[in-house]
């Protein structure tokens, strides 16, 4: 599990960096005015990331399933499946209004965002030192 937590930290970085990548990518309207060859670059970039951030999902969810029973105190882990739930319902919802509007995704970085990046850091700090320590 130690190794898992860790792997789940570098993964959880890598992920940032993706997203970084991904706000590079121009919009369609930009898309239909390069080459192919460039257009293909990036839709290339945007599977990888996309299989990539969807592997990430689903190995962290089988994380916080399993970090259930190493973790002494539970709540952590409890609030981290709630706040992917939640996010979730709130991205499917938000992805809805926008399909409903026909409005473009907007790729601010709020700070709701950086907060979520901060909590899940520690939570992965905090089972890693529950991991070494043996609570």
């Amino acid at each position: 599990m130690i190794i898992f937590t860790v792997a789940m930290i570098i993964s959880y970085t890598i992920c940032l960096v993706l997203n970084l990548v991904e706000k590079r990518i121009p919009k369609s309207d930009e898309l239909k005015k390069l080459d192919s060859d460039t257009r293909l670059g990036y839709v290339a970039i945007g599977c990888i990331g996309g299989i990539y951030m969807l592997t990430h999902l689903i190995s962290y969810i089988i994380y916080l399933f399993n970090s259930l029973n190493a973790d002494p105190l539970l709540y952590p882990t409890w609030i981290m499946l709630g706040i992917i739930v939640l996010n979730m319902i709130v991205g499917g919802i938000k992805a809805l209004v926008r399909k409903i509007t026909k409005s473009e995704k907007n790729n601010k970085t709020t700070f709701y965002n950086y907060l979520l990046r901060f909590i899940t850091y520690l939570y992965f700090v905090y089972m890693l030192y529950i991991l070494i320590v043996g609570i």
